[in-house]
């Protein structure tokens, strides 16, 4: 995994199943994207509602002006209370489009890309 990012200018997705994430983040990393694997309870530690890191303290700062706040953050968790896998790249810099293929073409779903002051659903 590569180093982790404050989820602002990202994408993020839901993985179902464990060769789909090591082969998708394997064509990231060749792309030269950055991104984390949120699995588990420390995935959903990482979501945790209170803090304002992350990608809570993205997603707040976005959805608060929008809504919607809780069914995005309820529907990662409920991914990962199910064994899937939540994977964020990094696209500051990158165009996004690559990476949403590469997510789409490996069976990504629930795919959203967060930006500085937006949010936008991508695939659900």
């Amino acid at each position: 995994m590569t180093e982790e990012h404050d989820f602002e200018n990202t994408v993020v997705a839901i993985l179902d199943r464990q060769p789909a994430v090591s082969d998708a983040t394997d064509r990231l990393a060749e792309e030269g994207y950055e991104y984390e694997i949120l699995v588990g309870q420390e995935g959903k530690d990482h979501l945790n509602p209170d803090s304002e890191d992350g990608l809570v303290g993205a997603v707040r700062s976005l959805i608060r002006k929008f809504g919607d706040q809780h069914r995005i953050v309820e529907r990662l968790e409920e991914t990962l209370d199910s064994g899937r896998s939540v994977i964020s790249v990094e696209i500051e810099d990158e165009d996004p489009e690559s990476a949403i293929s590469i997510l789409k073409s490996h069976g990504g779903s629930y795919i959203w890309r967060l930006g500085e002051w937006t949010f936008t659903p991508i695939e659900d």
